[in-house]
């Protein structure tokens, strides 16, 4: 308990003493809003203007309940938390986004008047708008619709101009005569209009006076170029009032979804108000005066990288932390020159695609691999189990293969470490890279008497530094988060549990080995170890911050611990393990709760009962019900390993309860049941059980379902085959090579 409360201690205070500059809190908001627009295309002039104001930047990651956000989703996450999604646009649209947004406007031209955002009940069905409207003055369709009342309403609004500079005008303008916030919607990068149609890829606008008459509410189907200009224009005229009116806004640029299909990480860039005094050169647009060139910035500003502690990584920022700075969060920064920062947000970017388009190329290679080797090992041991009927040399090749498919997985974590992305972004460059460290890990383990535990042991230290440092290996790698659909992106994810899961209960087996039968309670207290370490793992809020982790983890890790001592699981174990479970979860609840940042945890138990949670709660709800209802097969796969499981286990007690008692093993006629008894090394069904009961309780409690059980048997299957292979090697009668678990 003293080392915990030691850990905790230090760890906290790391975070408190973090390197991050913070900055003041702004006194006004100016929110520029583009959609499409990623880390590729933005312009030189863009970079360069928020250089020059000491911008902080960041890849947005615009996921709401769906991975593919479009503008109209993220400009209502501006707005509000949660599933703000626009389901019918997109069934308006054959599956595609809403390509603009109608607007009607009341006021008289050029000056701030009533809006109303038209089907806005449609819009917004089934999304939880606030009951008050927000403040501010808005300028272009996306402005509307955030500043907008649940029935659509807008108080204070401008169309968007055709013209780059005459919206910086417009911008300028409005930055003069409103004291409060201004959101400017700068366009739409296309994906799909013709920029130059008729509507010159205009959302529409009609007058109230004049029910026939419309005019362009705003840009919606632009290139990356005019959006950028635009971008440009508005940037310009913040300079100029910052030299006016120095320190009083902040201005904060995002790109809020895409109308192309398929998630990519967006650009933001956020700048807090600072005190300037250069001139710069202007040109009047109109009736106004715009700067070109933005006031330099002064020497103290912090560029950088933009740090999100719902991330807790620099650079990559969620819409909530938009959200957030649009309310005057105040910044984390990860100090470095704008043009660098540019460069590692395209890499990152070009990263996320890769990994994602090399996703299922991999998990099908991988799992035909090992679809392989687990059905030759099963297939060969029916067919031939008994010691004259098989050379060892069948068994050694099952072995090696099964644990070349483990070994994939601290493969693709050390892979990631390698920036393969940037040699080629096509899928068979990445998995030929994971086998072939895989190889050369399976070749450096093959003297050991226990080679796959030891790549056991590999994985689960892969993990936990992983976990502890930050989840960076994992991340956009093949075994682990997804940064274009992921919900969060530091701690445990379920994959990541069910891996740390396996592996440290087969990490185990060297350890049982040694002192089974004779210090049964010795070895039962090695498995009790390795349980509590990965439980603080996988559980404390600043590091796995999982949730759901620790009723998995108790049970699995808990039954092997008793099939370990020899003692039968009765009721009463249940009982401990509920108190213990819920202990745990409590513990790291309440220990988030209290810490200047908290975790999803720490905020989900300070929000208990609020709609939030309660959102957050039916959405897991509805992502575990769709495994069941999406998947009848698996359903039904689960179903019978569920029977099979019980069987076997009964089975097994019975199979190997004299050697346990007696170190004896009895006589059977069975081949099949000789041979198995014989190949099983101490503990091995202990942790088979412990694995297979972590992940059945894993199930209802995290929103991947059944496909929970379906990774723990693609993760488990091929380690327990290999090492049941290679006992079956060493046991051959016929053997006359060595029995060195050659690669």
């Amino acid at each position: 308990m003293r080392f915990l409360r030691f850990v905790t201690a230090f760890t906290l205070a790391f975070l408190m003493t973090s390197p991050f500059a913070v900055a003041d809190e702004p006194v006004r908001t100016l929110f520029v809003g583009v959609a499409g627009l990623e880390a590729a295309n933005v312009s030189p002039g863009v970079l360069s203007a928020l250089e020059d104001h000491g911008a902080v930047v960041m890849n947005l990651h615009t996921r709401t309940a769906s991975p593919d956000t479009c503008p109209v989703d993220g400009w209502m996450s501006i707005r509000t938390p949660g599933n703000a999604i626009d389901y019918e646009g997109r069934q308006s649209h054959g599956g595609a986004c809403r390509p603009s947004l109608d607007v009607i406007f009341e006021g008289e031209p050029g000056t701030p008047g009533r809006a109303k955002v038209q089907g806005f009940e449609q819009i917004t069905r089934g999304v939880k708008w606030p009951a008050q409207p927000a403040a501010g003055v808005g300028v272009g369709p996306g402005a509307a619709l955030v500043l907008a009342s649940q029935s659509g309403e807008v108080a204070s609004w401008l169309p968007a101009p055709g013209s780059a500079d005459e919206l910086g005008a417009v911008a300028l303008r409005t930055l003069r005569e409103s004291p409060g916030n201004v959101f400017v919607d700068a366009g739409w990068v296309d994906a799909g209009m013709n920029a130059t149609d008729a509507n010159n890829g205009m959302a529409n606008i009609a007058d109230s006076n004049n029910a026939d008459a419309t005019a362009p509410a705003g840009p919606t189907g632009l290139s990356a170029d005019q959006v950028n200009a635009r971008i440009e224009a508005v940037l310009a005229a913040y300079a100029q009032f910052e030299q006016q009116h120095p320190g009083q806004v902040r201005v904060v640029l995002a790109s809020v979804g895409r109308t192309a299909p398929g998630p990519a990480l967006q650009f933001g860039a956020v700048t807090d108000a600072t005190v300037t005094g250069t001139t710069s050169n202007a040109n009047s647009t109109g009736a106004e005066a715009v700067t070109t060139s933005p006031a330099s910035v002064p020497e103290t500003a912090t560029t950088g990288l933009f740090y999100s502690s719902a991330t807790r990584s620099a650079g990559l920022a969620t819409l909530g932390d938009v959200r957030d700075l649009v309310a005057g969060e105040p910044l984390q920064v990860q100090p470095m020159s704008v043009s660098a920062a540019h460069a590692q947000l395209a890499d990152e970017a070009t990263h996320a695609l890769a990994a994602r388009s090399s996703l299922t190329p991999f998990f099908v290679a991988w799992g035909a691999f090992l679809a392989i080797g687990v059905l030759a090992g099963v297939l060969h041991f029916v067919r031939r189990p008994a010691k004259s009927q098989a050379p060892a040399w069948i068994w050694r090749n099952i072995a090696v293969w099964n644990a070349l498919a483990f070994a994939v997985i601290p493969a693709a974590m050390i892979a990631n470490l390698l920036p393969w992305w940037r040699l080629s972004t096509h899928p068979v460059l990445p998995i030929l890279l994971v086998f072939a460290i895989a190889a050369v890990l399976v070749a450096l383990v093959r003297s050991s008497n226990q080679p796959v535990a030891v790549l056991a042991a590999l994985t689960v230290l892969l993990v936990a530094v992983d976990i502890v440092s930050g989840t960076h290996l994992q991340r956009d790698g093949f075994f682990g988060s997804m940064t274009l659909v992921s919900r969060r992106f530091y701690g445990v994810s379920n994959r990541s549990y069910v891996i740390l899961l396996s592996a440290a209960l087969i990490a185990t087996l060297p350890w049982i080995a040694d002192r089974f039968p004779h210090k049964r309670q010795e070895a039962a207290r090695g498995v009790a170890a390795m349980g509590v370490s990965v439980l603080a793992i996988d559980a404390l809020p600043f590091w796995g911050a999982d949730f759901g982790g620790p009723a998995g983890i108790i049970a699995g890790f808990g039954i092997a611990y008793l099939l370990v001592r020899g003692i039968r699981p009765q009721w009463k174990h249940v009982a401990w393990w509920v108190l213990l479970s819920a202990a745990a979860m409590v513990f790291a609840g309440a220990l988030d709760a209290r810490s200047a940042s908290p975790s999803h945890i720490g905020l989900f138990w300070k929000n208990f009962g609020s709609p939030e949670t309660l959102t957050l709660v039916a959405d897991k709800a509805r992502d575990m019900a769709a495994t069941f209802a999406g998947h009848p097969l698996i359903v039904a796969a689960v179903i019978v390993a569920v029977i099979l499981a019980v069987v076997a286990a009964r089975f097994a007690r019975k199979l190997f309860k004299p050697r346990e008692d007696t170190e004896k093993l009895t006589f059977t006629p069975n081949p099949h049941l000789e041979a198995l008894r014989e190949a099983t090394p101490p503990g091995l069904a202990a942790v088979a059980a412990g694995i297979a009961v972590g992940a059945l309780v894993a199930v209802p409690i995290n929103d991947s379902g059944l496909l929970i059980v379906v990774d723990t048997v693609a993760i488990a299957a091929p380690a327990l085959v290999s090492i049941l292979a290679r006992r079956l090697q060493m046991s051959r009668t016929h053997c006359t090579e060595s029995p060195q678990f050659d690669a």
